[in-house]
């Protein structure tokens, strides 16, 4: 139940980001899938939210922001994405969870500039798997014992990073107040619903 198996590659070279793109991860990094249980109530946007959460619990450092949809950044780099998948098969809809985390700087060949944990801190990827698995599993796990995942609480602490990172800009406009809807959409104060974070940037 709950954040069930756990795929973890020493490293990643057929990867994929959003719309597709080719990700490849370099040495050092901490690349993880989990096949996330049915039973957890949460939508992809929440789960992607739950996944930065997790990071942030398991890194600790203040120097750590959440970038809306699924980027923890640093010193204006990415350093972590985090991507939420349903795959079909004969059995059902299974979903993916799929976190990347840049520990160590490398070699790399993605279209962003990068930013690498060991910059500010020093933890190794085998350090660092089960200190992110109970905390993914802390905020997903519905067992009989532990309280079922409550999204709007995972919604709301998200809410709290995100808004810490900045504010949107759509068109030239500043929002100075956003909100994030059941789908963890953004929601500009206008009542505009953003649902890709290419369209949108962050001052």
């Amino acid at each position: 139940s709950g954040v069930g198996t756990r795929l973890r590659a020493g490293r990643q070279f057929a990867g994929k980001g959003r719309r597709n793109r080719k990700w490849a991860s370099i040495e050092g990094c901490y690349a993880a899938s989990w096949i996330i249980s049915e039973k957890v109530d949460l939508s992809p946007g929440n789960l992607q939210l739950a996944g930065g959460l997790a990071v942030l619990n398991s890194l600790k450092n203040d120097a750590l922001m959440l970038k809306w949809p699924n980027d923890i950044i640093f010193d204006s780099r990415k350093m972590c994405g985090i991507l939420v998948e349903g795959q079909s098969s004969s059995k059902g809809v299974k979903v993916v969870l799929g976190i990347g985390i840049n520990l160590k700087a490398g070699e790399h060949d993605g279209d962003v500039e990068i930013a690498s944990f060991d910059e500010i801190g020093n933890i190794s990827a085998e350090e660092l798997d089960p200190i992110l698995h109970a905390e993914l599993a802390s905020l997903l796990e519905d067992r009989n014992d532990l309280p079922k995942a409550r999204p709007d609480e995972i919604r709301a602490k998200a809410l709290e990073h995100i808004s810490a990172f900045g504010r949107p800009v759509l068109n030239g406009k500043i929002y100075e107040k956003f909100e994030l809807n059941q789908k963890c959409e953004l929601v500009l104060s206008d009542g505009t619903i953003i649902t890709d974070g290419e369209d949108i940037v962050w001052i």
